[in-house]
């Protein structure tokens, strides 16, 4: 029974995974659990329309929206930190993962803007560069329309003088 089961492994198909099929299968194991994001996301919009002092805050906190990486296209940011998180199912990434971009401040007015992001060609530069060790990560969101729609890249910042930097 044995040498028919060793037989049938020597002679079956071997399927060799992608390089883009091992890396979503990395990013499931580091991946988190999305539902208490969305409980969290929503709880903080419910406060801020409690919280309003007048209607036009009441109104502008219900119509608020999680930013994503499309509303900071041409922004000079600095990212510090990120998490992978699993998309739902109804979601058609790529990757099926997104990123939770919470340690990241705009260089321009140097408030914090967490974003999150499914697109690939910001994912992966942001997980090199952590694996690399060089986060933090001085650079700007580009756009560009592609025949497949949209597409968003990251573009380091050059090196400047050192300035006094907000950093995390």
């Amino acid at each position: 029974m044995a040498s028919k089961a060793v037989d049938e492994t020597k002679t079956g198909t071997v399927t060799k995974m992608t390089p883009v099929q091992r890396f979503v299968e990395v990013l499931a194991l580091e991946a988190e659990d999305s539902t208490g994001d969305a409980t969290e996301f929503v709880e903080s919009i419910l406060t801020a329309m409690i919280e309003a002092q007048t209607m036009e805050d009441v109104i502008a906190a219900q119509n608020q929206g999680a930013t994503n990486g499309k509303s900071l296209v041409n922004v000079e940011l600095e990212i510090s930190w990120f998490r992978i998180v699993k998309s739902a199912d109804r979601f058609k990434t790529p990757l099926k993962h997104y990123a939770l971009v919470d340690k990241v401040i705009r260089l321009d007015t140097l408030e914090s803007c967490p974003f999150s992001t499914g697109a690939p060609n910001l994912i992966i530069p942001l997980w090199k560069a952590r694996n690399l060790g060089v986060l933090p990560l001085r650079c700007v969101i580009r756009s560009r329309e592609t025949d497949n729609g949209e597409l968003l890249t990251l573009e380091l910042l050059p090196k400047r003088p050192l300035e006094d930097g907000p950093g995390f």
